[in-house]
């Protein structure tokens, strides 16, 4: 294979080391910065891209918003430029590897698993839908886990861009079939339930070994994907009525009769199994609040109250004693009772080639137990490249193009 030309050469602030990931429209490194002295994941999409000038000014924009997102499952973008006129994007890095790397090894999931990854995924989404940000390729090579289990999403906002440019052109598809809704599929409006549909779609891969449609060609998928009603009897026989039903209905070809939310979806496969499901811990940043709908003034007016008096007690007995103060620490974070680590269904045969997507992070911020709405808060995510994420009794394997293979 021939040598990349951009290892061990400096990309704006980083050192690129190695080629993490491949795809049609981008490569991921493994990159330190500088400066600090830290691992970062940088994507550089290929140079035919400055061609297009319709993408550059897209990916700026989408790049900010992407940047804008803090949650403890979302992949955290902090930084983009351009080397030799072609754009970059910088990404914390994530020691472990994409979901569909592991599907590729593991081809299924034991239920409660792959809700664990589903809750934690759902708990992203809602809080992007909350900013006003669909996704719109929610898919196992999107989701990374790290070493702990951890999930987080990436690549948000990547989607629209390219589906904004006149990429197609060269006969590339633009998203992936498999997950796609039926709206997005038909090329009509989208709104949040496309998200919904999709991770309903990554939830019954990861229970069942394979999507509900597939197919030789794109085409002939996304054919499946917007008239045929997804096989009911592989979901049936893996899971109890309640929880096979609820993901049926994520899968629903009218988006007004799936879930509201991607928690509220998730939540409901959960209730079906009858069974509580551990979600790791964040390592840092707190739960993101749920958000809450309207409201009567009369606690909120109350509360307010307590809380000035409460202050001006408390800056009383500060100044009475000298007013001694201490570093805070880190934000407490409300988990499930029972978090550990996940359990893989006995392996069966190799699942169908899933690439791994991967680009990102170090730092990085898990889930935690996602409420039932969309929300909104703070939490350094991130990407991931090699590795795997500590689940029992899973090899770690190398993916292609040096860790995973990154799809886009």
């Amino acid at each position: 294979m021939r040598p990349d030309p951009l290892i061990g050469k400096t990309v704006g602030p980083y050192r690129v080391q190695e080629r993490i990931g491949c795809g049609g429209f981008a490569n991921v490194y493994l990159a330190v910065h500088l400066g600090l002295k830290t691992r970062v994941a940088l994507k550089v999409f290929h140079a035919h891209l400055a061609e297009e000038p319709q993408f550059v000014r897209r990916f700026s924009i989408e790049a900010q918003t992407a940047a804008r997102l803090r949650h403890p499952n979302i992949v955290r973008v902090f930084d983009t430029g351009e080397h030799q006129g072609v754009p970059y994007i910088a990404m914390d890095f994530v020691d472990g590897e994409s979901l569909a790397s592991l599907l590729s090894k593991r081809k299924r999931l034991d239920p409660a698993a792959a809700v664990s990854i589903a809750l934690q995924i759902a708990s992203a989404l809602d809080y992007a839908h909350a900013q006003g940000v669909i996704h719109r390729d929610v898919k196992p090579s999107n989701i990374l886990l790290d070493r702990e289990s951890r999930a987080y999403l990436t690549d948000f906002g990547i989607a629209k861009t390219m589906q904004s440019t006149r990429l197609t052109r060269s006969g590339t598809s633009i998203g992936t079939p498999e997950y796609m809704s039926p709206e997005q599929a038909s090329g009509h409006p989208v709104d949040h339930r496309t998200d919904v549909y999709s991770l309903g779609v990554v939830l019954y891969e990861m229970i069942c070994g394979q999507p509900p449609f597939q197919g030789d060609t794109a085409a002939s998928v996304i054919l499946k994907v917007v008239t045929e009603v997804p096989p009911a009897q592989p979901l049936r026989s893996c899971l109890p009525p309640q929880a096979a039903d609820a993901i049926l209905r994520a899968l629903n070809k009218n988006p007004a009769q799936r879930f509201g939310s991607a928690v509220e979806m998730v939540r409901a496969v959960q209730s079906g199994l009858g069974q509580r499901v551990p979600v790791p811990k964040p390592r840092h940043g707190k739960t993101p609040p749920a958000a809450k709908g309207p409201q009567h003034p009369w606690p909120t007016l109350i509360g307010g109250i307590i809380g000035g008096l409460s202050f001006v007690l408390a800056a009383a007995l500060l100044v009475g004693r000298g007013c001694q103060t201490s570093p805070s620490g880190q934000p407490t974070t409300v988990v499930p009772a029972g978090s550990g680590p996940v359990t893989l269904a006995p392996t069966s045969t190799t699942a169908p080639n899933g690439a791994a997507p991967t680009a990102p992070p170090a730092a990085t911020k898990p889930s935690p137990t996602p409420s039932p709405s969309a929300t909104p808060t703070p939490g350094t995510a991130t990407a991931t490249p090699s590795g795997t994420p500590a689940l029992p009794g899973k090899p770690t394997a190398q993916a292609p193009c040096g860790m995973q293979a990154f799809v886009l």
